[in-house]
Order: structure tokens, then C-alpha cells, then sequence
């Protein structure tokens, strides 16, 4: 009796062992990933995510479209989004993430003197990795630069007024 507690003992631990080894090494690899994420700047919107990352420094594109119906013409919008971040390993499953985040829209109908909104800051974030293949990602930006859409251009700075969440699967 008390050899097969051993023997499941010493099973078990191995077992258990070899699993947090390879969840090391599997969060030490680099992954690609596609998602779904949300934006908001004063208005929310969704988006497409493209993830890269390793231990050291995470990417994500996105591209998200939208439209805005108005009494005499219907304005679309698509808006393209890169940040590029470094990354500090918590454990195996967490991260704190720092780094840039810009945004360019592309905007339809819109009058001669307008130009495209973008947005430029710096975020901070966090990562969450539950199992190997999935990934989310939550980021505040604790300054942002805008220039917004619209009949004034207003160029604005604001502080702690955007945040983003993304869901995505890595291959």
C-alpha cells in the first residue's frame, strides 16, 4: 500500500513538473494571434486585432470601420491602429505592459478643408494569458495627443481618457 502511494506520488509530481515546464516554454515562444478588441477615445469602437508577441515586447494592429448617418449624406470611416509595447513576465500567464499607441482614421464625405483624425500616446497595460492559445490583453492611456474629426479640428490633449480590451487566439 504504501509503495503505490509512492509510485502515485512520484507520478503526479512528475506529471505535474513536465505541464508547468511546458507552459514555460510556451510562454516563452512567440505567438500570432487574431482577436476582436474595443476602443474608446470619447466614443467607442470595435475593431479587429492582429497580436505578436513574445516575453520581451508585444504588437497589435487593428482595423475597425464605421459610419455616421446624417440628415444629407452618410460619412464611413475606416480606422487603422498599431501600438507596440515592452513587456514585464509577472509569471507564466501575466504581464505589465508599457509603451506607444497611435490610431489614423480614414474618413469619407467629408469637406475639402477637413483632414483625417488620428490619436498618438502611451499606454500601460495588462496581459492575461489563461491557456496557451488565448490572450487578453487591457491597456489605459494615461496621456493622448488627438486630432479629432469633425468641422473644428480640435488637436487635444487628454489625460486618462482612453483605454482599450482586446480577446484574441494565438496560433
Amino acid at each position: 500500500m504504501t509503495l503505490r502511494k509512492l509510485t502515485l506520488a512520484a507520478v503526479a509530481t512528475v506529471a505535474l513538473t513536465s505541464s508547468a515546464f511546458a507552459a514555460d516554454q510556451a510562454a516563452q515562444s512567440s505567438n500570432w494571434g487574431l482577436g476582436f478588441g474595443m476602443y474608446n477615445a470619447g466614443n467607442t469602437q470595435s475593431a479587429a486585432v492582429v497580436t505578436y508577441l513574445n516575453n520581451q515586447f508585444i504588437v497589435q494592429g487593428a482595423l475597425g470601420y464605421e459610419t455616421d448617418k446624417l440628415e444629407s449624406s452618410n460619412t464611413h470611416a475606416v480606422n487603422t491602429g498599431l501600438s507596440f509595447g515592452l513587456r514585464n513576465m509577472m509569471n507564466n500567464q501575466v504581464s505589465l505592459d508599457y509603451g506607444v499607441d497611435g490610431s489614423y482614421g480614414f474618413v469619407s464625405n467629408k469637406d475639402s478643408d477637413e483632414k483625417d483624425p488620428y490619436m498618438l500616446g502611451v499606454f500601460v497595460g495588462v496581459d492575461f494569458q489563461p491557456v496557451q492559445n488565448i490572450l487578453l490583453t487591457a491597456a489605459i492611456q494615461p496621456y493622448t495627443y488627438i486630432r479629432e474629426a469633425g468641422e473644428y479640428q480640435d488637436k487635444v490633449s487628454r489625460v486618462l481618457s482612453a483605454g482599450s480590451i482586446s480577446l484574441s487566439y494565438l496560433f
